[in-house]
């Protein structure tokens, strides 16, 4: 293993926020990332092992070393040879090797995962005849949200099924599109030295100065101590005819779009629900319009109230 920049080098900002938050969270698997994506029989696995191990090298993010005591990266330049091998795992002739690759997955997004540890990735390949009897290839892929966020994940995925691509084509795969994260840190050093910064600085102390406490699904109120607050998460399939609707309704407001509408019916409910009629919910901000952050592993995921 050869490491390019044997120093250590900051985070960048929700890199950082995430280090802290990791090493404060009661449940070590809290920053975990992780998806599936179902692909046909006809995928050849040992091209998908090797597309995979290419981009992962291209990954500077997710190959780097996280400090245990402070808030810096360690990058590593690792060749595809490297990188470890993506598990194959048969079940194909399982008659719940569908079953068991889900229980398999879901084990391991369980598992306690730090921003720390090493490797932080699993990439695992499972073949199996899925409940309809027809086969079918499982990739699946984790990390933790310290490397990714959801932009760069698919990002990173997108670049994979290229290499794939062209190696299936007998191909040399193109140059990465990848930059390296120290020009996003660079990039936001000079924001946060500019008065610029200042200015949104401002804006937001003065905005959120009387923002009520965030509201929780209860009259109760949050304002206790939320150390021991433990995550609920409850999903349900809405009816089919209920998103045309809602676009039906935003295109008769042109300063509206769907999922507009859906936050609203969130507030709308937490107002019902806790009694207060005013509500902060955070919203994810992607953070890379107008960036360099654009061509980035790095997350740069913000959270706006």
């Amino acid at each position: 293993m050869t490491d390019s920049e044997p120093h250590w080098q900051p985070l960048t900002s929700t890199q950082e926020g995430i280090w802290y938050a990791d090493r404060l969270e009661e449940h070590t698997n809290t920053y975990t990332i992780a998806h599936c994506i179902e692909l046909p029989a006809s995928i050849n696995v040992g091209l998908l092992q090797s597309a995979i191990r290419t981009g992962l090298s291209e990954a500077d993010t997710v190959t780097a070393r996280y400090h245990e005591t402070s808030p810096q990266i360690q990058l590593q330049t690792l060749s595809p040879q490297q990188i470890p091998q993506p598990q194959f795992i048969d079940l194909i002739d399982d008659v719940r090797g569908e079953e068991k690759a889900w229980q398999q997955m879901w084990a391991d997004i369980e598992r306690p995962l730090s921003a720390t540890a090493q490797p932080q990735f699993l990439q695992q390949i499972f073949r199996i005849a899925g409940n309809d009897a027809v086969e079918k290839i499982l990739w699946y892929q984790r990390y933790h949200h310290i490397a990714l966020d959801g932009f760069s994940f698919t990002a990173l995925t997108r670049r994979i099924a290229e290499i794939y691509t062209a190696l299936a084509q007998d191909e040399e795969p193109t140059a990465s599109p990848f930059i390296p994260v120290s020009e996003v840190t660079a990039e936001q050093t000079a924001f946060r030295d500019s008065a610029k910064w200042q200015k949104h600085r401002s804006f937001w102390k003065c905005t959120l100065a009387e923002a009520p406490v965030p509201a929780g699904n209860t009259a109760a109120s949050l304002q206790t101590d939320t150390s021991s607050v433990r995550l609920c998460r409850h999903a349900r399939q809405l009816p089919a005819d209920i998103f045309p609707l809602l676009q039906q309704q935003a295109q008769n407001n042109s300063r509206l779009a769907a999922p507009d509408l859906l936050l609203g019916a969130v507030v709308a409910y937490l107002s019902r629900v806790c009694g207060q009629y005013r509500q902060v919910i955070g919203v994810p901000f992607m953070g890379r319009m107008g960036s360099v952050a654009m061509r980035a592993l790095a997350p740069v995921v913000n959270v706006f109230p």
